[in-house]
């Protein structure tokens, strides 16, 4: 008659193991190169805007139609190249779609000697977010911003498609870039979201998209930071 009740047991506990095994084989997984890179993304946007020492000024974001960030772009002389993630702005203020993996390289008037740069693009008309969508080659992508320390508040008057700013170091600022490029990444986008999705098809919300904890980390940085704005 125990006999039963012993097989319930074993099984009990070959349940429990077997879940506290997998629990520690998901916990233990490297995460994938897209989900570090949305992690790094999200940080580089948070320490951007973080008041009191704002380093991008709020007259420049409140037009932003689409944002781009370069986390960690490596360079050869004045020239840098890496991955990084774009996100329109929908209809509202803080609706911004899931992000698109991008690759970019461009080069900057001088050269740091300083190793990897993060670069972030914001696109201040819809064509400059048509210009970031879009493959393509440009002279420049950017009209220069004055190069300004953490919290440099934005001059009036400023009309550019798209402005770029740079962080290296400890340093933040305006900057100029030129022989600029912008690739669609559809690999990175199809482990992100099962399919090979364009740059286009995400922005445009061309697809069902399930986000990914990063992808949802990224976008929620966006969104809550245009809610607290407006």
């Amino acid at each position: 008659m125990r006999r039963p009740h012993l097989a319930l047991i074993f099984v009990s506990i070959g349940t429990l193991a077997g879940l506290s095994l997998t629990h520690s084989v998901a916990a233990t997984s490297p995460i994938s190169e897209e989900d570090e890179l949305l992690q790094n993304a999200t940080l580089v946007f948070s320490r951007a805007v973080d008041t009191p020492a704002a380093a991008i000024p709020a007259a420049v974001l409140i037009r932003a139609t689409g944002i781009a960030v370069i986390p960690a772009a490596t360079g050869q002389g004045n020239r840098y190249q890496g991955k990084g993630v774009l996100s329109a702005r929908g209809a509202r203020p803080d609706d911004w779609t899931p992000p698109a993996v991008i690759d970019f390289e461009g080069a900057i008037p001088f050269d740091l000697e300083a190793g990897p740069i993060d670069v972030v693009l914001v696109a201040q008309t819809r064509r400059g977010l048509d210009a970031l969508v879009q493959e393509r080659y440009s002279r420049e992508i950017a009209r220069p911003t004055l190069p300004g320390t953490l919290g440099h508040s934005s001059p009036p008057g400023i009309n550019a498609d798209v402005l770029a700013y740079m962080q290296f170091a400890r340093y933040f600022a305006g900057v100029t870039v030129t022989d600029w490029a912008v690739r669609e990444a559809e690999g990175s986008n199809a482990i992100l979201y099962g399919r090979p999705y364009s740059t286009d098809d995400i922005v445009r919300g061309a697809g069902f998209f399930h986000l990914p904890y990063a992808a949802r980390m990224w976008r929620d940085a966006l969104a809550d930071y245009f809610r607290e704005m407006s």
